[in-house]
């Protein structure tokens, strides 16, 4: 007995090491250290069968990537220092906040909150990451600046694109039976991606989906941006802008210029076009106007004028088909579909 009893610790022993290791491996660049102690303690929640989970899906990437490393022509060590400068503190603010580092596309980074270790705030969580994010650039704009002196090349500063959605996703072992891939799917992360890359035709770096802003409505400054209608979706799907933290949201200015914006909203929705277009020249002038948001309507309402919609028309504009990351055909009631331009960066 005692010596059956020493042969099962000891296997059982190896098999939390073997664990241990395994889980180590996957995850140290990943997940947060705590997160990963919670994992070894808890190694079902890497879920390598895959299961249901309310997640906070967050995607970021550069825009006009291929901009930015046009100067470093084929200077392949060159434009993969650059790729890794931008990748390190996009990696430190998704780690910091709790996050899990998905995967890396191009010069951005998907992550996801709340998988495989649960987090009550973690669209919370997610929106300080987002925030961090863009801070981040500051500096590394320095860095690459300098080294384009020093290498006698162009300099193009890097600015970010970045959309969040909340919603249902599986998650678990989405790679092979021998290649183990923690990851997610479902319409929460297609929908971080889309919006992801519809951020820059509005302007702003960071937008929110509508179940998304629900959470976190009273936590940061948000303002509308558009209603979409969206495959999947009964509803028109609302998409804010996310602008800064709660200080921000309780400022006057902010106040101001949300107070404003509402107004063009609700001007334009009316199809008072000539009350809209005035609205949107006051809201330039606001502290933390978004100039490419009121381009946008600007040109919306210049088209719209002379053929109005029908009197039902709501404002929601309709996303016809996604062609590419950086390309989408969006219609504006019934015209023929028109091709998402791209802000200047």
């Amino acid at each position: 007995l005692v010596i059956v009893f020493l042969i099962g610790s000891t296997m059982n022993l190896m098999r939390r090491n073997a664990t241990e290791r395994f889980i180590r491996s996957q995850f140290s660049d990943r997940l947060s250290p705590k997160h990963i102690n919670t994992l070894v303690r808890n190694p079902e929640a890497a879920a390598p069968s895959g299961r249901g989970s309310m997640v906070t899906a967050l995607s970021a990437d550069v825009r006009a990537f291929h901009r930015v490393a046009e100067p470093f022509g084929e200077d392949a060590k060159a434009l993969a220092s650059l790729v890794n400068d931008i990748h390190e503190p996009l990696t430190r603010c998704v780690l910091r906040h709790d996050g899990l580092v998905d995967r890396f596309v191009g010069g951005g980074i998907n992550a996801l909150w709340n998988a495989p270790v649960e987090r009550a705030d973690h669209t919370i969580q997610a929106g300080h990451a987002a925030l961090r994010m863009v801070a981040e650039l500051e500096p590394v704009n320095r860095d690459l600046e300098r080294e384009a002196q020093r290498a006698h090349r162009p300099f193009i500063p890097v600015s970010m694109s970045i959309g969040i959605e909340r919603g249902m996703a599986v998650v678990g072992n989405l790679g092979a039976e021998k290649v183990y891939d923690f990851s997610g799917i479902g319409g929460a992360v297609n929908e971080a991606q889309l919006l992801q890359r519809l951020s820059r035709q509005y302007g702003p770096a960071i937008i929110v989906g509508a179940d998304a802003r629900d959470e976190i409505k009273d936590k940061f400054a948000l303002l509308e941006i558009d209603q979409l209608r969206l495959d999947g979706r009964i509803d028109p799907w609302r998409v804010y802008a996310l602008l800064g933290d709660p200080i921000m949201g309780a400022s006057p200015k902010f106040k101001a210029l949300d107070e404003a914006h509402n107004a063009l909203f609700k001007a334009y929705r009316a199809r008072e076009w000539n009350t809209a277009r005035q609205i949107s020249a006051q809201c330039r002038k606001l502290s933390g106007a978004i100039p490419t948001l009121y381009d946008l309507y600007d040109e919306r309402i210049k088209r719209l004028e002379p053929n109005p919609p029908a009197d039902d028309w709501d404002g929601v504009h309709e996303i016809a088909n996604l062609l590419s990351p950086a390309k989408s055909k969006v219609s504006i009631g019934k015209p023929e579909p028109a091709e998402l331009g791209e802000a200047q960066v």
